[in-house]
């Protein structure tokens, strides 16, 4: 998961660092070029090194719960302020999160089913917005205790999920059309 989140901030050109303990993947990301440290995260001389009280956020994608837990109680040391997203095997798990500084939890199990279900329900041709207002009430549902403790998340939530309810067809523009240097407001006179 992390080589994936990995591969797009490097696209995107946004600076991280990747905490590995397991050798094998560490000498594989180092052959991508990737910035990592071989270490355990949970220590903090390697979140020290890693810089972590000058990060904007930080990822644990370990599916270990402990190994999360001991890596968000560590980097929450070094810098309380820190916005954390971890994954959550559980519901139950899930409840416990706020109460530990995490910002967001993701639940992979539970948005592969989400997904699935929204591919589902687009190829039987259900409307876009009530696939979106039903994808966005079950995330609520599920989410609560996140919601409940961060009153920011929720509209956050919403922008992000609203997204996929756009649908963008890019036309190209020749220099002597009469809708260049307009914006589309001005174009529809």
């Amino acid at each position: 998961m992390g080589k994936y989140i990995a591969d797009v901030l490097q696209r995107i050109s946004v600076c991280f660092v990747i905490l590995e303990i397991d050798s094998r993947r560490v000498d594989q990301l180092k052959i991508g070029g990737l910035p990592i440290i071989f270490g355990d995260a949970s220590q903090p001389v390697i979140l020290e090194a890693a810089h972590v009280e000058k990060a904007n956020f930080l990822l644990v994608t370990t599916p270990a719960t402990q190994v999360a837990q001991a890596v968000v109680r560590q980097a929450k040391k070094l810098h309380p302020d820190l916005h954390v997203v971890t994954r959550a095997h559980s519901f139950d798990q899930l409840k416990e999160f706020p109460d530990k500084g995490i910002y967001h939890v993701v639940q992979p199990k539970f948005e592969t089913g989400l997904e699935f279900t929204r591919q589902a329900l687009l190829h039987l041709d259900f409307p876009v917005d009530r696939i979106q207002q039903f994808t966005d009430d079950i995330r609520h549902e599920r989410y609560r205790p996140l919601y409940d403790m961060q009153t920011e998340y929720k509209s956050v939530a919403q922008l992000q999920s609203s997204s996929r309810l756009f649908q963008l067809t890019w036309i190209t523009l020749h220099p002597g059309s009469p809708l260049t240097g307009k914006t589309i407001g001005q174009s529809n006179t």
